[in-house]
């Protein structure tokens, strides 16, 4: 049996220039209902009273309440569409063929991740709220329990994964090349 290739790419920092989420949490700042709720997400975050994946929990709960939502995330998409970085997009097309599977894998939430990896024609493993209503904050090691989980070593080929982050080391490894950029 032969296994199809799998690439993995991260999103903020590599496949585009910034980090999405922060402009999705700000985007609470610009709603007159949800500024405080906003602002306290961020100086609870600063203060490290809150761990990341709690603060991007309650943005999304927050932000998914904001009337136009669904309008909100497809735009956003599409600007991060328009932001792709063309060098990594090169990298990721000279480490696949036209049966390898990309899959965008981030910890930003998948309300936007999704849409962009549509539009890009791959899949994408990122934070979300599971069947149980778990958030499930998609870093670190997070990241290669999913792929592992979604992607198992014994039907697929681990071809190649890119990413900024020294987080991402051990899914980077797991790989038959990778690029810490």
């Amino acid at each position: 049996m032969v296994k199809k290739k799998i690439n993995v790419i991260d999103l903020d920092q590599t496949l585009i220039p910034y980090d999405s989420y922060s402009e999705y949490l700000n985007r609470l700042l610009l709603h007159p209902r949800y500024f405080i709720s906003g602002i306290v997400l961020i100086l609870l975050r600063k203060l490290r009273i809150i761990s990341l994946s709690t603060q991007k929990k309650y943005s999304v709960i927050f932000n998914q309440r904001i009337v136009s939502y669904q309008k909100y995330v497809k735009n956003y998409a599409e600007k991060l569409f328009n932001h792709v970085n063309n060098n990594v997009m090169k990298m990721v097309n000279n480490n696949s063929d036209r049966n390898t599977i990309k899959i965008l894998c981030t910890a930003s939430p998948e309300d936007y991740a999704s849409l962009l990896a549509s539009k890009l024609g791959w899949e994408c493993v990122a934070s979300h709220f599971s069947e149980n209503g778990q958030f499930i904050h998609v870093h670190g090691k997070n990241k290669i329990k999913l792929i592992n989980k979604l992607y198992p070593k014994n039907k697929y080929d681990y071809n190649f994964a890119i990413s900024d982050s020294t987080s991402d080391l051990d899914l980077l490894l797991s790989f038959k090349k990778h690029q810490l950029l």
